[in-house]
This record gives structure tokens, sequence and C-alpha cells, in this order.
């Protein structure tokens, strides 16, 4: 499988201030676009609904960490947590985003969404490739975001909930996907694509551009873009003995990662963006922009 750079363009990182006044990356977010016109889409940050509680509970502000149009790293002012929109079913945030011109993000639509739907239809599940793209804590890029590439396979399908830690240590069933990858804790809020064989070719679709205002418009670019499974929450880790050599520490428990990521799945999102205050606020811009042009 070969990843196209464009879909690189797809993520953010999500960061903040440590104690010696360093931007220090926390977490991966990604634009979703939702169409509004067919020059036109209302732009979200979506996350996971986790890496915005662990941000809030420190005190300090989030930020976001992109690129701007010549790739140069930027770092941009994000409105405070409580504009957030976090889920009270799953690990899922969803941010209004107010538009930030001069970052280099495309925008994920909707109907590139691997809706249950659309995995039955295209016959998909155990097995089939997926990738996810997002932050590594070890090398997020000094003069520009480096998003990393993890690979893997379906492993597990949504049938059963499955625990999740919270950000505070608690867990929730969660309905999610296993998928046999490693991920970390920066990947957390990262987009997890699932690749069809050649003979389920994903195809081209004319996606709306993160530029300027939703309502004057936007550049429309063809980009091949994959299926969104969902978003990644996380790991599971399983404890595992050790032993020592020293006769003052004989045997302690460590964290192991088992490679098995958690990803919310893509429905999930999708609901969480028909909440109601969301599509009022995208029927008065769209009515807005109505106005705008027979006016």
């Amino acid at each position: 499988m070969l990843v196209s750079p464009q879909l690189l363009r797809t993520v953010v990182f999500l960061s903040q201030l440590n104690d010696h006044g360093e931007q220090v990356p926390k977490g991966t977010a990604f634009l979703v676009v939702h169409p509004l016109t067919e020059e036109s889409g209302f732009p979200y940050l979506v996350t996971a609904r986790h890496v915005i509680e662990a941000a809030r509970a420190t005190g300090h502000p989030l930020f976001l960490r992109g690129n701007d149009n010549d790739g140069n790293l930027e770092i941009r002012d994000l409105p405070d947590f409580d504009a957030w929109h976090v889920s009270s079913a799953t690990d899922v945030a969803v941010l209004d985003l107010p538009p930030i011109p001069g970052l280099d993000v495309v925008g994920i639509s909707p109907q590139q969404f691997a809706t249950a739907a659309f995995l039955q239809e295209h016959s998909a599940g155990l097995g089939d490739e997926v990738f996810f793209l997002g932050l590594f804590t070890a090398h997020p890029g000094s003069q520009h975001n480096e998003p990393i590439v993890r690979f893997g396979n379906v492993s597990m399908l949504p049938n059963e909930p499955v625990a999740v830690r919270n950000a505070d240590g608690s867990f929730t069933p969660t309905s999610a996907f296993l998928v046999e990858a490693r991920s970390w804790g920066g990947q957390s809020g990262s987009p997890a694509f699932i690749w069809l064989s050649p003979i389920r070719e994903p195809g081209v679709m004319r996606i709306p551009r993160w530029a300027g205002d939703p309502g004057e418009g936007g550049v429309v670019e063809d980009i091949e873009l994959p299926h969104l499974l969902g978003l990644v929450c996380g790991h599971f880790e399983l404890p595992q003995d050790v032993a020592f050599t020293l006769e003052t520490l004989r045997g302690a428990q460590v964290k192991q990662n088992t490679g098995v990521a958690i990803v919310i799945p893509a429905d999930d999102i999708l609901r969480e963006l028909q909440d109601e205050e969301l599509v009022a606020r995208r029927d008065e811009l769209l009515r807005r922009v109505k106005d705008s042009r027979t006016g």
C-alpha cells in the first residue's frame, strides 16, 4: 500500500505550553468539512474526547500546530475548552472551527466515512488494511509538522463494547474496532483509514479545502482519499511480570503495549456531527449564504 503525501495534510497536532513556556504536542486532530454548498463546507476539528479532558485538567490552553501553505510550522490559538462539543457516549470531541486562513489542511467529507452500511455494501471488514496518521511524540518535527503513518489490519468488529480508559482513569464500555497496529499516546485523535483492495477502488471526490470563510466558498481540489474507518482513541496494555536480580527488588509489573489499537467507528463521529446544536448552526450559516446570494 502506498499512502499519498496529500493525506498528511488531513491532520494537525494539538499542543500546550509546558512549565518552561515551550510548545509540546499532546495529541492529534483532523479536519472534517461538512458540505454546505457545492463549493463550500463547514469545518470541524475532530479529536478524541480524552485528549480534550486531559488538556483541560492541566489548566493550560490548547493550540493548533500545523503547516502553512509554504510548509512551515504554524502555531495558532484555539477557542476555550467550553467551545468543544464533547460526546457523552463515546471518545469523540468536535470543535466548530472558526476560519484560520493560511493553514494547509485538507478536510475529510462525511461522504468518505466508512459507515456500517458502506462496509456491508463493499464486503469490507476483518483483515482489510488500515492505516492512521498522527503525532509521534519522539519526533513531531521542529520546522514543520511530521505526521507518522502506522499500518495494520482490522482484527475485531464492534459487535460488543470494549472497555476504553477515560482521562480520569475510569473505563467506559465503548463501541470500537480493534486494529492490529501499534498506537501511542500522541496518536489519540488520529484519523484511521480503511484501504480497500484494487477491485474496490476508493475513487476521487471533490472535497472543499479549508480556505477562508465557509460562506465565501473555498478552494476545491481533486484528492484521492480512502474511506475513514474512524478515530484512534488508544490501545490495549497488559501487565507483564518482570524479575530483578537485586535482592531488594524481587519483582514488579510493567505495562506492555499489545499492538492492538482501539478505533471509534466513523458512524459515531457522524452522529456527533448531527447533534441538534451543530445542525442548527449549519442551517443558520446556509440561510445567510443563500440570503447573501439572492439579496
